[in-house]
């Protein structure tokens, strides 16, 4: 991730943003962020809460479950906000994850100096509405998809486990509703294939 202050960059993703006027009439610094393929946006910071909106590439954003399955919740495009839950004072839920498919451009802001000046603007509380109503209307209409043991195995260790860190094969094999046998031998090819690593007795780590 990096910040761009490039004025002749912010003024030509402003002009292609469909919230161009908008942004315009807001008492807010805009600058950019860029963000590589695989990066996970990190939580937004309550002291320093950024609203930014996409320019250009895409982001996924999806819930893992304790078991280790994903629930794909929505994926984000060109004008669309990132950060509208935070604005409220709410923190992403543990297990959101939010990744980038597409190398991704935002145009972002600070709210926190002058979030009741925001609060308090129709246009912008309407944009912000609207962009709510879309990513429900997404999940409304979206199936979990099943996904194989072993993604789910691997998932659970990547997101789920501390430091990336499986201790205890048995209880992680109730947390992914199968049974120890199972897990272990996907645990061992793991091991095989260069995935993960034993560190101990029933513990592994992915590498």
């Amino acid at each position: 991730m990096k910040r761009i202050f490039q004025e002749d960059r912010i003024r030509k993703a402003l002009a292609q943003s469909k919230y161009r006027e908008m942004l315009e009439h807001l008492p807010v610094e805009l600058f950019l962020i860029e963000y590589e393929v695989g990066e996970l946006l990190p939580p937004s910071d309550k002291e320093n809460h950024l609203l930014q909106i996409v320019v250009e590439g895409s982001l996924s954003i999806y819930y893992i479950r304790d078991d280790g399955s994903s629930y794909a919740l929505a994926i984000s495009q060109k004008d669309e906000f990132l950060g509208e839950m935070e604005l409220f004072g709410e923190s992403r839920t543990e297990g959101v994850i939010a990744e980038v498919t597409q190398k991704l451009i935002c145009l972002a802001f600070s709210t926190t100096m002058n979030r009741s000046v925001l609060l308090n603007d129709a246009g912008f509380l309407c944009a912000i509405a609207e962009s709510l109503i879309d990513k429900i209307k997404l999940i409304t209409m979206q199936d979990a998809a099943p996904s194989s043991l072993q993604e789910r195995a691997y998932s659970y260790m990547l997101y789920k486990c501390e430091g990336k860190r499986l201790k205890g094969v048995e209880k992680a094999a109730f947390q992914l509703h199968c049974s120890a046998r199972q897990l272990q031998r996907i645990l061992n090819a793991f091991v095989q294939d260069g995935v993960a690593r034993k560190i101990g007795k029933g513990a592994y780590e992915l590498c």
